[in-house]
């Protein structure tokens, strides 16, 4: 299992939830992140996860470069030759995005 759900929030799901109604009131009409293409579905829960475990309103930052994140968390997933290995790349990548 991941460190995500060893006594965390995602247990519940609670805030998972929370992050997909935010996303399903969006009204940007570049990018509906609940309707990507299947396939990018793991690196968005994986950003978004690690998002709301530093702080929600991160979350915000996403609306000015959604492309650019979609691209990069999707090739940084492509490169993981298991779920860790990817959800360790979600993890370095989420942190250069708030770090910028």
């Amino acid at each position: 299992m991941t460190r995500w759900n060893k006594g965390s929030w995602f247990d519940s799901g609670k805030r998972l939830n929370e992050a997909a109604e935010f996303f399903q009131r969006r009204t940007d009409p570049v990018v509906k992140p609940m309707e990507r293409p299947e396939g990018s579905s793991l690196a968005w829960q994986v950003l978004v996860m690690y998002a709301l475990e530093i702080n929600k309103e991160w979350l915000l930052t996403l609306e000015a470069a959604p492309l650019k994140i979609w691209s990069d968390a999707d090739k940084m997933i492509a490169t993981g030759k298991n779920y860790e290995e990817a959800e360790d790349n979600n993890e370095k990548l989420a942190k250069r995005y708030w770090e910028e």
